[in-house]
């Protein structure tokens, strides 16, 4: 069945977005898609521990974090991937490995991570994302629609596109949990610019027009989102070159009620 969502101050400028998608440079230049089973992490671990290390501090703002045992932590590595550098870089190719990283407890459900390890088992990057049954912030772009949001990306590979690449782990993700690939984030710290050209829209209009009309990259974008055109393009572009395979990696945590804070 078709999506049918709320037609906004953006949906004159749909096909540019998905433009801006389609043009997107290749980014994968090898992968190999694995199924493996969630395992725990243990104390001897050492990507266990890596992973543990980042994770922890993430959540020390939530007093629940003390129960957060490493024993906890579930993990399984689901593609081998041969990365292309930036256009801009003289790097060469790079070898990672994609992980699923989820939390076995149910007070800590929003425990939902992609990780990228490479051959040195250093961590390359890592995108932290939850599910939302609905947002108030969000009803003007999906209604009363379940949907993922992304809390953080991080990339520790700056000759390579790895934020581009972890954004489509979440989306591929997003399809295969019933979320339909729809996607909202929030835009800080200058990075509007960025998500802009990865087909996001800004819901603030007075931002969209600083992005789209004005040509601004150095903005914070605030509250943004994937609107249907850009879904369906980024569904194209996913379909072409796989990241996960078509199984839902989280069987009873596929949408997690939270605040969408702002």
């Amino acid at each position: 069945m078709k999506r049918v969502y709320r037609l906004g101050f953006w949906s004159e400028t749909r096909d540019d977005s998905v433009r801006q998608i389609q043009n997107l440079p290749n980014i994968i230049a090898n992968s190999c898609l694995t199924i493996a089973p969630l395992k725990s992490v243990d104390a001897n671990d050492s990507i266990g521990k890596k992973i543990y290390s980042i994770i922890l501090p993430a959540l020390q703002v939530n007093t629940e974090t003390a129960s957060l045992q490493i024993t906890g932590l579930q993990y399984a590595k689901i593609a081998e991937l041969t990365v292309n550098s930036k256009k801009s870089s003289q790097a060469g190719l790079i070898d990672l490995d994609l992980y699923f990283i989820s939390y076995s407890g149910d007070i800590h459900k929003e425990i939902n991570y992609f990780f990228l390890i490479d051959k040195n088992n250093e961590v390359a990057g890592y995108t932290h994302f939850s599910y939302l049954e609905s947002s108030p912030h969000l009803v003007e772009a999906y209604s009363n629609l379940g949907f993922v949001t992304i809390d953080s990306i991080e990339s520790y590979r700056k000759d390579y596109p790895l934020g581009t690449l972890l954004f489509q782990a979440v989306f591929e993700q997003s399809l295969n949990a019933g979320c339909e690939g729809r996607i909202s984030l929030f835009s800080a710290n200058k990075t509007g610019g960025f998500y802009f050209n990865l087909g996001l829209t800004a819901l603030k209009e007075s931002i969209f027009d600083a992005l789209y009309y004005e040509g601004q990259k150095e903005v914070d974008g605030g509250i943004m989102f994937l609107t249907d055109s850009a879904i369906d393009a980024w569904q194209e572009r996913a379909k072409a070159q796989p990241l996960l395979k078509n199984t839902t990696l989280i069987e009873d945590n596929k949408v997690n009620t939270k605040v969408f804070q702002t």
